[in-house]
């Protein structure tokens, strides 16, 4: 789990060197999104 949000962040950090902060920032609060989603119960489809 934890080398797969290493990798995430490696091509988080390519995109916003190129620029793209908005697709960036969409990409970092994905996951904690998601980690709510299973916090509050919520089915979550992957």
């Amino acid at each position: 789990m934890f080398s797969g949000i290493v990798e995430a962040l490696g091509q988080v950090t390519e995109i916003s060197s190129k620029g793209a902060w908005s697709n960036t920032r969409i990409l970092i609060q994905a996951p904690f999104d998601f980690k709510e989603d299973i916090e509050q119960g919520h089915s979550v489809a992957v």
